[in-house]
């Protein structure tokens, strides 16, 4: 009796764990869709304009807020990632990085360089669930691999 007990009460773990796990994977792939095609209109937003030396992650709100203000899905998109995800953002050269983490900022998500429309150029949710919530260091090796014009 005790072992039907046992295998029920892990039966109910292990199926509740599933589709929150499901859920997440649907929620970062359908966010790393959205950040890309989001950067790449900040991108294109200050191809006239310096970006900010202090840009970070409210400056980057200010700008995809009037990016986005007659967009109904792109209103959307931004407000589920603020909503969802810890949003940091910096300079790096003449360009940026956003970088998401979970929200208490404990594990990175993704980061994405803006360098191209169809790309997140770090997906850590697909590789490795536990990579610290913290800007590439390499980003340097990164603009080169993926940004070279």
């Amino acid at each position: 009796m005790n072992v039907k007990c046992f295998m029920l009460v892990l039966l109910v773990i292990v199926t509740g764990c599933v589709p929150h796990a499901i859920k997440d994977e649907i929620n970062n792939a359908s966010m790393e869709a959205s950040l890309s095609d989001i950067d790449q209109k900040v991108k294109s937003y200050y191809l006239t304009k310096d970006i900010p030396d202090n840009f970070d992650a409210a400056q980057y709100k200010t700008v995809v807020d009037e990016l986005c203000s007659s967009n109904s899905v792109c209103k959307s998109q931004i407000k589920e990632l603020f909503d969802t995800y810890n949003v940091q953002v910096r300079k790096i050269d003449d360009t940026f990085s956003v970088m998401l983490c979970d929200v208490d900022k404990l594990k990175k998500t993704m980061e994405d360089f803006g360098c191209n429309s169809m790309l997140v150029e770090i997906k850590s949710w697909k590789e490795n669930d536990n990579v610290p919530c913290k800007f590439e260091d390499n980003w340097q090796q990164i603009l080169q691999q993926h940004c070279a014009e």
